[in-house]
C-alpha cells in the first residue's frame, strides 16, 4: 500500500525505508546490492495507494535493532541544512 519502496540495511542493527517511490530503482541499482552514502536509490513518486491524493512526497522509515525510531534525531546538522523540498518528481522527470 506504501507503492515502491527501498530497504537499507545498515551496521548497527538500523534499516531504513525509503517509501512512495517512483515505479523501479535507480540505473545500476540492483536488489542486494550495496550502495554507499549519497548513492541514488530512486525518485520521489506517488506509487502509495493509501495516499492516492496527496502531492508525491518521500517516507523515510528508520528502526534501530527492531524499533521505530526518529530518523531526524540520527542525522548531524550538515545532512539536516541539505534537507529542502524536492521539486523533481516522477511526473516532471525528462521535462
Amino acid at each position: 500500500l506504501m507503492g515502491w519502496s527501498v530497504a537499507i540495511a545498515h551496521t548497527g542493527d538500523c534499516v531504513t525505508v525509503y517509501k512512495n517511490l517512483a515505479e523501479g530503482l535507480a540505473e545500476g541499482l540492483k536488489e542486494g546490492a550495496p550502495v554507499k552514502q549519497g548513492e541514488l536509490l530512486g525518485y520521489v513518486g506517488d506509487s502509495a495507494m493509501m495516499e492516492i491524493a496527496q502531492e508525491p512526497h518521500l517516507h523515510l522509515e528508520m528502526t534501530v535493532a527492531g524499533l521505530q525510531v526518529d530518523p531526524l534525531e540520527y542525522f548531524s546538522e550538515a545532512v539536516l541544512a541539505t534537507l529542502t523540498e524536492d521539486t523533481i518528481y516522477e511526473g516532471t522527470l525528462g521535462k
